[in-house]
């Protein structure tokens, strides 16, 4: 299934309920320090980029041809992306691009973590 598919067909649906909670540990409780406009920079993650770690901390690549040198990439299987969700992860945790979009927004236009958590809480 593609993730246009996917979309078409989950939009309206809740993600994947262990996957949310972790993230909402890890926005709420964990020491992330919060980026912008890239899964991690550094030390810094946007909120989609710190389900990426939870997913797997190991995922990470540092990017020679990014828009900067102290950027990283999420790898997942075939796929890699460096400013949104790879594909396969985000059909595998139930994130629609619809909220994809929402949250990048967001997180780029400064909320902090803490209410982004209360959006994924009340609205996934």
């Amino acid at each position: 299934m593609s993730y246009q598919e996917y979309d078409q067909e989950y939009q309206h649906k809740t993600m994947n309920k262990a996957y949310k909670e972790k993230w909402l540990k890890a926005l709420i409780f964990g020491d992330y320090k919060q980026g912008k406009r890239a899964l991690r920079t550094d030390n810094k993650y946007c909120c989609l980029g710190v389900i990426c770690n939870v997913i797997n901390p190991n995922g990470w690549v540092r990017g020679k041809n990014f828009d900067s040198h102290n950027q990283y990439a999420f790898i997942s299987n075939k796929f890699r992306s460096a400013s949104v969700l790879p594909e396969n992860v985000s059909i595998r945790i139930g994130l629609s691009s619809a909220a994809m979009d929402k949250l990048t927004d967001m997180n780029d236009k400064g909320k902090d973590f803490k209410e982004i958590a209360t959006w994924i809480d009340k609205n996934l």
